[in-house]
């Protein structure tokens, strides 16, 4: 059997191959390990029991967390950011045992800070207004 010269690559692009960085990737479906000292690895320590994991990753993201809570609440409700804060990281804490590094931990922190503060303007849309407070 003849092979055509078609079918077989140039040495050239057979080395080209062995060098290409990507081909050392996981198989698709397989989530690479997290760094040591990534977010996620942090999280996955703190769920497995390291307090101090959780500690520096309040450390690295609590002020951008809060920024984005203040910023979503807005002016009306500025003064709730500190709770709606701390409402995020207890929830972050809660959450650490079911915790998958699918995406970035600062995109799943700031999904759960989304949802501390549409859970904070939720509660306050139904709360009762107080005598004392002057009419608009």
């Amino acid at each position: 059997m003849q092979v055509h010269p078609d079918s077989v690559p140039p040495l050239a692009f057979a080395r080209e191959a062995d060098e290409r960085p990507w081909d050392d990737a996981p198989p698709a479906g397989t989530a690479a390990a997290p760094a040591a000292d990534s977010d996620e690895s942090l999280m996955l320590a703190f769920a497995g029991g390291d307090a101090a994991a959780f500690t520096r990753l309040y450390d690295r993201h609590e002020r951008a967390a809060w920024r984005f809570i203040r910023q979503r609440l807005g002016a009306q409700h500025a003064g709730a950011a500190d709770d709606v804060l701390q409402e995020t990281w207890i929830s972050v804490a809660r959450a650490a045992p079911r915790y998958v590094a699918t995406a970035r931990f600062t995109t799943w922190l700031f999904t759960v800070a989304r949802n501390r503060v549409i859970d904070h303007l939720r509660a306050q849309s139904h709360a009762m207004p107080s005598i004392d407070a002057p009419l608009a």
